[in-house]
């Protein structure tokens, strides 16, 4: 459990969430809740702010959809052959 003010401890357990497979599952649940936010507060504005036009989402939905992108780009490369329309859509999009 990572206490109030341990910097140290909050970074570690968030590297832990990321190095997992299917981290963005862990990063939605914990948005879901309303505790992601909570832990990074820097993050709220991003859930609002629009971005250029060649972007459709908003930045904090735009990063979760980066995380997933690079799972999957690291899962293809590690196996070749998977079933990448199946993962995408059953793991990524919003």
């Amino acid at each position: 459990m990572v206490g109030p003010g341990d910097t140290a401890g909050l970074h570690a357990a968030l590297v832990a969430l990321l190095e997992q497979p299917g981290a963005i599952v862990g990063l939605r649940a914990l948005d879901q809740a309303d505790l992601l936010t909570r832990i990074i507060p820097e993050l709220e504005p991003a859930r609002a702010t629009d971005q250029p036009n060649v972007h459709f989402l908003p930045v904090l939905a735009h990063s979760f959809e980066t995380v997933c992108a690079v799972e999957w780009l690291l899962s293809e490369l590690q196996v070749v052959g998977q079933s990448t329309i199946y993962y995408l859509q059953s793991t990524c999009w919003v």
